[in-house]
């Protein structure tokens, strides 16, 4: 008998984790004009989109631009990330079915990808703001390229946030 994981079996569950990470991992470059674009949705926009995607009703207004989005994600030339207040605000939602399919939604159409958590981009431009005021260096690391990651976002660290190779002569 297969194991059942709330109530849909193991190997089905993985077969569509496969499928969601075999979209390669897209990195955001540290020129602005580079691809692939970030489109940061607030969580209205993410229900607007998923009504298109779930055929519900108000869900066609939004049908052209879930498409265009689709094709840009399939060239490579966009990156949806989910951000933390989506992910508060989405488990808010009362409705058990429709927090659901709205998590499956954001997590298929981002690909996994998510903004990093704000602590660590906190760190990140402190350790630039150290090390060009008081350490008298140039901060050659552009972090615009660590800003978003496929999966949940990584606990914040300074060795995390891109600072390691700074601050080793400081410790």
């Amino acid at each position: 008998m297969e194991q059942l994981f709330d109530g849909v079996p193991y190997r089905k569950l993985l077969t569509r984790a496969l499928h969601r990470v075999s979209r390669p991992a897209l990195e955001v470059p540290d020129e602005k004009n580079g691809f692939p674009k970030v489109l940061s949705l607030d969580l209205n926009k993410w229900i607007d989109l998923a009504r298109a995607h779930y055929g519900r009703p108000n869900g066609e207004d939004f049908a052209e631009a879930l498409h265009a989005i689709r094709r840009s994600i399939a060239q490579q030339d966009l990156v949806v990330p989910i951000d933390g207040a989506n992910a508060l605000e989405l488990m808010e939602v009362r409705n058990e079915r429709r927090r659901r399919e709205l998590a499956r939604f954001m997590v298929e159409l981002s690909g996994n990808h998510c903004v990093r958590h704000e602590q660590a981009v906190t760190i990140l431009e402190l350790a630039r703001a150290i090390v060009t005021v008081f350490g008298g260096e140039t901060w050659t690391e552009a972090f615009r390229s660590q800003l978003v990651r496929r999966s949940a976002p990584i606990r914040p660290s300074l060795a995390s946030a891109g600072g390691r190779r700074h601050f080793r002569h400081y410790r």
